[in-house]
Parts: structure tokens; C-alpha cells; sequence
């Protein structure tokens, strides 16, 4: 089976992994200890904090989740579990940390679906890598479209393509003025008037910008730093809050051609 780490556990991030895990990869994701992503209602990042995540039928567990639910006779090294977990058709989820002690040349594939993130990488990678997004199509073997009317478009070194980016009034995010405990008013999916107060960062409140829905927040209760996005408001509401949003999936559409397009030509 052909191994793929993937960088990120966002919503793009979370769409790769059920899609490539569906075509029959091995998938092993990787972020963060803490996460403030805005939409873990609908994808894999609370999975480092809560263990384990089902999503449409497919499975991501953490390494504690492993070591928790293990044998005391099994193999409990953080390699066995990524093997134990793809083996059990599972995607497996590790934390900076333990990628230090990662078997790399295991993995075929890097899809980096986080720059910040990729960037910082302390481990040496020697797989073919996928961007989504981001700045780094210079510096990877295959790049993504993640909005535009290139949306899901691979952008192959043989082609050009025109650069298309449509940008949107729709969208406000509210952002943490001070550091302190996070607390919210509302809920994905909720409605918001303009200048209501959705939460507080400790003593400060939170306030919406304009009138119209919450389309995602991080997790109440988390300690933030000043400038951490908090809350995206959209004028509109969505259909289904729980779901992924089809234009990750379109983008992890294009991932997995590009995967199998890198296939087929290696083995030509």
C-alpha cells in the first residue's frame, strides 16, 4: 500500500484524507498539539484533543488513542501505530512531536495543506510533494488551485494556466484583541445582528461586524493570544454546517489526480 503524510488537518487537509483513503492509500495526518482551527465541527482537527473522529464513515485516531486502547504486549512505538492504524483502514493523526521519531521513507506522498506548518517541519521529507494553496508551488513537484475558477486544477510544470482569484465581501472574521480564555455565544450555524456580542476573551467582548451567520469559531474554553481568528461570519447561510464544503473535496479532487497522474508516469 502506498503511504501518504498529510500536513494539516483543516478542512482541505480533511477532504485529502477521506478521498485518498478512499481510493485505497494509507493516510497519516499531522499538526499541531493545540489547534484553533474554526471548523472542527466538520473536520479532523479535534481529534488530537478528543482521540478519535468519524467522518462519512471513515475513522482518524491519535497516537494516545492507540496507547490508550493497546495491549501492554503490542509494539507501542509511533511508527507500529501508523502501520497498525493504516492496516486497519483507519487514518492515523500525530502531533509535531512525534514526527520527530517518524519513519519517513514510508511515506510516498507529502500534501501540505498548511504552509506555517510545513515550513516549520524539523523533519527532512523525501517524498513527492503536493501544495494546496499557499506560496509554495516553486518549491513543490505538483500545486493545487484552491479558489478561482481554477478551483481544484492541477497545475502541472507542462501547462499554463491564468491566475484566477475572485475575492469576496461575504465573508468577516472577528479576531482576539488580548490574551485570555475564550468564551462564545454562539454556535456554528447560529445568526448574528451586526454589533451583537457573539463571546468575550476573558473581560473583552466579542462583536460581530454585520448581520448574518456563523460559519465557523474555535473551540470555547481554549486560552488564545492576541490576533487568533476567533469567528468567520458569512451573509449567508450554509446548507449543512456539518458537512465539509465542497470546494475542499473539489481540491482534494485534484490531489488525488495529481497522485496518480505522478504514478502512472514514474512507472512508464
Amino acid at each position: 500500500m502506498t503511504n501518504i503524510l498529510i500536513v494539516g488537518i483543516n478542512d482541505i487537509a480533511t477532504a485529502c484524507a477521506i478521498r485518498l483513503f478512499r481510493a485505497g492509500f494509507g493516510v497519516c495526518m499531522i499538526d499541531q498539539k493545540i489547534t484553533y482551527d474554526l471548523f472542527g465541527h466538520h473536520n479532523f482537527s479535534p481529534v488530537l484533543k478528543h482521540g478519535s473522529k468519524l467522518i462519512e464513515n471513515v475513522k482518524a485516531i491519535s497516537f494516545a488513542d492507540y496507547l490508550y486502547h493497546s495491549q501492554s504486549e503490542i509494539d507501542l512505538s509511533i511508527n507500529n501505530f501508523i502501520n497498525f492504524t493504516i492496516k486497519n483502514r483507519e487514518i492515523a493523526i500525530i502531533n509535531t512531536d512525534d514526527l520527530k521519531q517518524v519513519n519517513l521513507m514510508q511515506m510516498a506522498y507529502c500534501i501540505n495543506c498548511d504552509d506555517k506548518l510545513f515550513n516549520n517541519l524539523e523533519s527532512k521529507l523525501d517524498a513527492t510533494v503536493i501544495s494546496c494553496g499557499g506560496d509554495r508551488a516553486k518549491e513543490s513537484d505538483y500545486f493545487i488551485e484552491t479558489d478561482g475558477m481554477l478551483l481544484g486544477r492541477v497545475r502541472y510544470p507542462f501547462l499554463e494556466m491564468i491566475n484566477s482569484v475572485e475575492k469576496s465581501d461575504e465573508m468577516n472574521s472577528v479576531f482576539s484583541t488580548c490574551e485570555g480564555i475564550f468564551i462564545s455565544n454562539k454556535s456554528p450555524g447560529d445568526a448574528v445582528n451586526k454589533n451583537e456580542k457573539i463571546g468575550s476573551v476573558g473581560e473583552t467582548g466579542l462583536f460581530s461586524g454585520f448581520s448574518g451567520f456563523v460559519l465557523g469559531m474555535v473551540a470555547g474554553g481554549l486560552i488564545v493570544g492576541e490576533g487568533i481568528e476567533l469567528f468567520r461570519l458569512s451573509r449567508k447561510p450554509a446548507s449543512d454546517y456539518t458537512l465539509l464544503p465542497a470546494e475542499s473535496y473539489a481540491v482534494a479532487g485534484g490531489v488525488l489526480e495529481a497522485v496518480l497522474f505522478h504514478q502512472s508516469s514514474t512507472n512508464m
